[in-house]
């Protein structure tokens, strides 16, 4: 546990490893409220969480790999309100999560506050990639740059298998990163009362898994807010693009081999319905079953 500022170097993540195998600790490294960890060139694993931090805490993690954790990667102030946190994950790898009983696995699940990533990969999980959970009137700031999430496989629930999920209130960066291989979506913003602004600039996905359960590509539902530029989808299901009462601004948009999922009225390059406002320029949309 980390109580105060706590600073772990390793001697390379190769060289370096801390493991947990009480499965009745929280976590293998747990960062109490108020507090800063600083974490780098180690790796984690164990049949807990690799790390839980709570609010007003500060956490960076650089260098590392954070594998083979049982109940998850990162966990940011589950279940807490007016978590106020930061997270910053640079050149780190995240994955390969097994599942718990819950069968629940996710990379980064991240209450409220500023969360940075840059030039990390997170892979192999089953609920999603990163979750921004919000909290209404508390905007969560997301900065994502040359990173990549991949192989989000999903689950028995509907809320699994998303690459990027965030809701409430959000001021999300996405650029220079890709999304691949998810069973439910590449993106999905969600928000009923508070703005999601969405930005996504030199921005790949592609390939939505084959599964029985309702999908689509990128997902705008509500009180959103979108800006894209050279964004490029190739062979989701379910939808290229969904809006339902967002906004959506773009520019340079391709979309190729989009597939029905089977459960609706679905298929389309762009669904854009309930209220939806968009301005496109140079849009390419290069087979859309429907």
């Amino acid at each position: 546990k980390a109580d105060q500022h706590l600073h772990i170097s390793g001697n390379g993540a190769e060289n370096s490893l801390i493991v947990c195998r009480d499965e009745e600790r929280e976590a293998v490294i747990e960062v109490l409220p108020d507090t800063e960890l600083v974490l780098e060139n180690i790796s984690i694993s164990g049949s807990v969480r690799c790390i839980l931090a709570a609010k007003g805490s500060k956490t960076r993690i650089e260098k590392s790999v954070l594998s083979h954790c049982k109940k998850g990667g990162i966990n940011i102030c589950p279940d807490e309100a007016g978590c106020r946190a930061d997270l910053s994950v640079i050149n780190t790898f995240i994955g390969d999560i097994d599942e718990a009983l819950s069968g629940i696995s996710y990379g980064i699940s991240f209450g409220n506050g500023s969360l940075k990533i840059s030039g990390s990969e997170i892979s192999g999980v089953n609920s999603f990639g990163i979750a921004v959970w919000g909290e209404e009137e508390n905007l969560n700031k997301v900065e994502i740059e040359n990173s990549v999430i991949t192989s989000v496989f999903g689950g028995l629930r509907s809320y699994e298998g998303h690459g990027f999920y965030a809701e409430n209130s959000a001021d999300v960066v996405i650029k220079k990163s890709s999304i691949s291989d998810t069973a439910t979506s590449f993106i999905m913003v969600s928000s009923d009362n508070d703005e999601i602004k969405l930005q996504l600039i030199d921005f790949n996905a592609e390939n939505m898994l084959e599964t029985g359960e309702e999908q689509g590509g990128i997902v705008l539902d509500g009180n959103v807010n979108a800006c894209f530029n050279k964004v490029a989808l190739e062979n989701s299901r379910g939808n290229g693009v969904f809006s339902r009462g967002a906004v959506l601004y773009a520019e340079d948009l391709s979309v190729k081999s989009v597939f029905s999922d089977g459960l609706g009225e679905n298929g389309f390059a762009l669904q854009l319905v309930d209220g939806s406002e968009s301005f496109i320029r140079r849009l390419s949309v290069n087979s859309a079953e429907k």
